[in-house]
């Protein structure tokens, strides 16, 4: 930690612009007090106090070395007793004899300087503990500041950490699923499986992608969800339908990336997989003055009702929103007319 009197010009110049301030008081009180004249007065004053102000510079080793944060209290007291000792008595001394230099063939100024030996001490103690309080009140300041900037940086890298991890939680299921079909249509159907392998690719890469971005338009979550739909209709065949109802408007719009296709996927799960005959889904946005609202719809077996609300892939959005956005995002469900809603609220900061 740098000196904080000579860390830059500006602190330089505040520095010897209070020592002078202090020398103008001390003048005008001598002038006030006593008969000594003006100019010996003004000499007097700026000879001691600039002395003070040379001397008192290293006082900031001392509160350094004297810190209360790595020492105990006697340790700090008697530090400054020692080191503050010596620097009031050095400059004290310096100052009494460049004053008998300069000015002692005056005879009230000789006079004057002998009897104001006891105060200008007192002066000098009262200057250095003031010195020291300002100095560990900036160095509580400084270490202040200086933690709440780790704490800040702590907590984003905490929440860069907690987003990489539930992004990384893709369904493995998926990922097995999608592998074994491409297995069976290369005996089957190479052409097709080879089309699935190319949406299975692209999917992936928007996935990894997709942990360096972010937040993303709409229009790209889009085209990962419609690789997701394409790898999911070679297991379901017809019986996947999706419709999507999406205003140009809207797809500008920024999302966190990967928060859309696990809402996509849980309707594909509850409304297809563990559903008899066709599923559909239906997936919409509507845009407002200060935020995207995506809902996912789908079909579902009356008998999934009540574990289509607890799959991973929803806790982990809720998640991640209140990682992103606090209470301005939310994810809220609900069952309406044999429909399953999934209704994600996106803020625009």
């Amino acid at each position: 930690m740098q000196n904080p009197i000579t860390h830059t010009k500006n602190s330089i110049a505040y520095y010897l612009g209070g020592w002078l301030l202090v020398a103008l008081l001390q003048w005008l009180l001598t002038l006030f007090l006593t008969e000594v004249p003006w100019a010996l007065a003004l000499v007097d004053a700026l000879l001691f106090n600039i002395l003070f102000a040379l001397f008192f510079i290293a006082t900031w080793p001392l509160v350094v070395y004297s810190g209360l944060e790595k020492s105990n209290l006697l340790n700090s007291l008697v530090s400054h007793l020692v080191g503050g000792g010596i620097l009031i008595a050095g400059a004290t001394l310096a100052g009494w004899q460049l004053a008998q230099w300069l000015l002692g063939s005056y005879v009230e100024y000789r006079l004057f300087l002998a009897q104001s030996l006891p105060w200008r001490v007192v002066a000098g103690v009262i200057f250095y503990l003031l010195m020291v309080l300002n100095l560990y009140v900036w160095v509580y300041n400084a270490s202040f500041k200086q933690r709440k900037v780790e704490e800040a940086e702590l907590k984003r890298l905490l929440k860069e950490a907690e987003l990489e991890r539930l992004k990384s939680q893709l369904n493995p299921h998926f990922i097995f699923n999608s592998l074994n079909s491409v297995s069976s249509l290369t005996v089957t159907n190479p052409a097709k499986a080879q089309d699935m392998i190319l949406a299975l690719s692209a999917f992936l890469r928007h996935a990894l992608e997709a942990t360096s971005n972010q937040l993303i338009p709409l229009q790209q979550e889009l085209t990962a969800i419609e690789q997701f739909i394409k790898i999911e209709k070679v297991r379901f065949g017809e019986r996947l339908q999706v419709t999507m109802h999406i205003p140009e408007a809207c797809q500008s719009l920024l999302l966190p990336a990967m928060i859309v296709q696990p809402l996509v996927e849980n309707a594909i799960k509850f409304g297809v997989h563990e559903s008899f005959g066709k599923g559909s889904i239906t997936l919409e946005a509507n845009c407002h003055s200060n935020s995207l609202q995506i809902t996912v719809k789908n079909s579902f077996d009356t008998d999934t009702s009540n574990r289509v609300t607890t799959g991973i892939g929803l806790t982990n959005v809720r998640e991640r929103l209140q990682i992103l956005y606090g209470s301005l995002g939310s994810l809220h469900t609900k069952i309406e007319n044999n429909m399953y809603l999934a209704m994600l609220t996106i803020p625009q900061l």
